[in-house]
């Protein structure tokens, strides 16, 4: 079984990992380069069939669960990107409903910031960054090699969140 775990934020990310396994194949969501929403998100849908995993998936009628993470802008963004975070949810809940058409072998989760937090004991109070760093200590603890930073070794938290949103699922709702 596949477990999916997207970060639907304007840095966000979709991972994918399976049972069993500690690795997870991770891609970032693509950025639009012109308009209004210069720098956010686009073509949500062709990242999915693009996705060897999950077409594969899809193909062969394996199983698999997609836990979408629940958009709260901060309190210290704008309303720019309040817009861009909800239209990037927007677009990937309309990826999901053109999957289902293709196939019925997966389930669909809704899951805010702070269950998924909570459930893999996250949650903690401090800055962003350190907010941040938890989880991409977690998700290098839990995963063999995780491409969780960029070519300059800063942190790619929409990675690291997508790939921890998708362990939450594997332990929430993968075999006991």
């Amino acid at each position: 079984m596949l477990y999916i775990g997207i970060d639907p934020g304007a840095t966000g990310a979709i991972a994918i990992i399976r049972d069993n396994e500690n690795t997870a194949e991770v891609i970032d969501l693509a950025v639009r380069k012109t308009g209004l929403l210069k720098g956010k998100v686009c073509d949500t849908f062709n990242l999915f069939i693009k996705t060897k995993t999950l077409n594969n998936a899809i193909l062969s009628k394996e199983k698999f669960i997609v836990a979408l993470e629940q958009p709260q802008p901060m309190k210290t963004s704008g309303t720019k990107n309040a817009f861009a975070s909800g239209m990037n949810y927007r677009d990937i809940i309309n990826a999901l409903e053109l999957i289902s058409s293709m196939t019925n072998c997966y389930i669909f989760k809704i899951v805010p910031p702070a269950t998924w937090k909570k459930f893999l004991k996250l949650e903690i109070k401090g800055t962003a960054e350190e907010k941040k760093q938890t989880t991409a200590d977690f998700v290098n603890q839990n995963f063999f090699d995780p491409d969780i930073y960029g070519c300059r070794g800063g942190l790619l938290d929409g990675r690291s969140d997508a790939i921890a949103i998708a362990e939450y699922a594997r332990r929430k709702w993968g075999k006991k």
